[in-house]
């Protein structure tokens, strides 16, 4: 009876995990294919931009499924339930990172959503900038 209970859960809880994987590569397949796309120049380096919104996502208790500094991308997604995510533009968000030159980063925001019923894309960027100068002030 016990392994009869075991086998159960551990069925429930593998369907569990291959539910989050597919929904992971749906919310970035909406977000690569989505025609809401915005952008912003920082006159920061790289590596500050990247990190800047990092911190910011892990404020937001935004779930990041990709992180990848090489490539410059981050994906992520609004966690169920959390009330400060309502700052997320959307459920899922793509954050794109390009080096301009060795002083500015181009960050291009894809969300999945067309009626922003959270945050707007401009609040989010402003508030990745604001994480830029929060970062400088404490590195100093």
């Amino acid at each position: 009876m016990k392994r009869l209970i075991c086998l159960i859960a551990m069925l429930i809880l593998m369907s569990g995990c291959a539910s989050m994987q597919e929904f992971n590569v749906n919310g970035q397949r909406a977000v690569e294919n989505t025609s809401h796309i915005f952008n912003r120049i920082y006159n920061v380096p790289f590596k500050e931009v990247f990190l800047s919104c990092l911190d910011l996502l892990h404020d937001y208790n935004a779930e990041i499924y990709l992180k990848d500094f090489d490539k410059g991308i981050i994906l992520a997604r609004a966690a169920a339930g959390a009330a400060s995510n309502w700052s997320m533009p959307s459920d899922n968000v793509g954050i794109y990172f390009e080096k301009v030159n060795n002083q500015e980063t181009k960050v291009t925001l894809k969300t999945a959503a067309s009626i922003f019923r959270r945050a707007t894309p401009k609040y989010f960027l402003d508030a990745i900038e604001k994480e830029i100068k929060f970062r400088e002030r404490i590195n100093r």
